[in-house]
């Protein structure tokens, strides 16, 4: 949490603000996420009974490679431009963060920028070639011997269509 009581007191005053934030992992897209390295820097501007934080959120997510598994490191920076209120001021349809009592909590604020600047699947490199579906050797490692065949693919006739 982070003693925000001075931004309070003084609305209009602009405050450097620069926190490392502890993220838990978390499940995403099918696959747990783990986070390492993450910061906000930016400012902090009081305005009455809010706040207004704008900066930038970087953070490195750990993930596996869609194609291989292989553990991918992913950096993230991105712009964020928020706005916290008190807990007793906020609607319930209210996309702002909550003031409590003279804190603030930044790992929602962070979190939620690092989820939302991620890809759709991470890639070791993009021309990953993947685990072979047979043997399960990694092709980027080393080729396998596995011939591939259309033996057990339902969808094998599709093709003599084209």
């Amino acid at each position: 949490m982070l003693d925000i009581s001075h931004a309070l007191k003084n609305p209009g005053q602009i405050y450097p603000l620069e926190a490392e934030v502890s993220l838990p992992e978390m499940e995403a897209m099918g696959e747990t996420l783990a986070f390492e390295n993450a910061r906000f820097v930016g400012e902090l501007l009081g305005a009455g009974e809010s706040v207004s934080v704008k900066g930038t959120v970087r953070a490195d997510v750990i993930a596996h490679c869609a194609r291989c598994l292989a553990p991918v490191r992913y950096a993230v920076e991105t712009p964020v431009d928020e706005t916290f209120v008190r807990a007793e001021n906020a609607s319930a349809d209210s996309d702002a963060y909550p003031i409590v009592g003279t804190e603030i909590e930044l790992m929602d604020l962070v979190r939620d920028a690092v989820v939302l600047d991620l890809p759709m699947r991470f890639l070791c490199k993009e021309d990953c070639k993947g685990l072979c579906p047979k043997c399960g050797a990694n092709r980027n490692e080393h080729p396998c011997n596995c011939l591939e065949g259309d033996d057990d693919n339902p969808f094998a006739a599709l093709r003599d269509l084209f």
